[in-house]
């Protein structure tokens, strides 16, 4: 049960055009105000992953959306404008007597940031009363001590999060089940890594072998639509392609589908092997398939 006075993050913000000692720099700050993350980058593109610890808000400051839309509008302003692209599934949890207020954080173009609030009820546990008095002998000075560190360790446990993370984990290879075959053999698609506590999956894409029959070479070409060996499956993996977007449907383990995420594979036009990563929703539930459609 959350406690009242503390919040947490998750998700992360991508993006690409911020060098490497910005990105840290920028980090630094967001950690004196109690917010965390850490920095995955591979040539120019770039991964902030939220630290999703349970951290008090006065630590914070006094409004803890103010603190984060204010870091994210700075990130967009680092580097040259003009290139920084961000994409954000960034998300805060405020704990309130008998409220949780969350807030997910958009970067719209040009920079600016949009901070989507709503309010619901929730089971809130009072923090705990500190202890109080003199003690008389060492050994119960000793057992107060204890008791504190106790109070302190309990003050920060989600066990929600705790019980979600234990079922993850029991899962052989997390059970995650994967289907890219709409797009075979067109793209051939891996799963490279599954990163259900941390919010992330791995994609390594390539050309398939029969990409040269549906590769984006210009929007003018004309529609071959009586070709005839223009299947549905070929007529929707070259539009797909045309567009430079495919989705990553994800389902939990009761079947729910629980995001439905655009994927750019833009870059396979230039290069035969692309590796992408995407933000899990903030779902508090496990990922149990995964499947690639046009």
């Amino acid at each position: 049960m959350p406690i009242a006075g503390t919040f947490m993050l998750d998700g992360l913000v991508q993006g690409a055009g911020i060098d490497r000692a910005q990105l840290d720099a920028w980090v630094e700050q967001c950690s004196r105000h109690a917010v965390g993350f850490s920095i995955e980058s591979e040539g120019d593109r770039f991964s902030l992953l939220a630290d999703d610890a349970t951290r008090k808000i006065t630590d914070a400051g006094d409004d803890l959306k103010e603190v984060i839309t204010s870091a994210l509008e700075s990130l967009a302003m680092s580097g040259n404008s003009s290139t920084v692209v961000l994409f954000s599934t960034l998300r805060s949890r405020e704990y309130k007597p008998g409220r949780e207020i969350q807030t997910l954080y958009v970067v719209e173009p040009g920079g600016g940031v949009s901070a989507q609030t709503r309010e619901i009820n929730a089971d809130v546990q009072a923090p705990p009363t500190p202890l109080r008095g003199r003690p008389i002998f060492n050994a119960l000075a000793a057992l107060g001590a204890l008791a504190v560190v106790v109070g302190i360790s309990s003050f920060f446990i989600n066990w929600s999060e705790v019980l979600l993370r234990a079922k993850v984990m029991a899962a052989p290879n997390q059970g995650v089940e994967f289907d890219a075959s709409r797009l075979e053999p067109f793209i051939t698609f891996k799963l490279t890594a599954i990163k259900q506590l941390d919010g992330v999956l791995e994609f390594e894409l390539s050309r398939g072998t029969q990409w040269a029959d549906v590769r984006p070479v210009s929007m003018d070409d004309t529609v071959p639509m009586n070709s005839p060996d223009m299947t549905w499956r070929k007529f929707l993996a070259t539009a797909a392609l045309k567009r430079g977007i495919v989705h990553c449907c994800l389902y939990n383990d009761k079947g729910e589908l629980t995001g439905d995420m655009p994927l750019s594979v833009e870059a396979l036009a230039a290069v035969e092997k692309i590796t992408l990563k995407i933000a899990l929703p903030g779902s508090r539930s496990v990922l149990k398939r995964v499947v690639i459609t046009p």
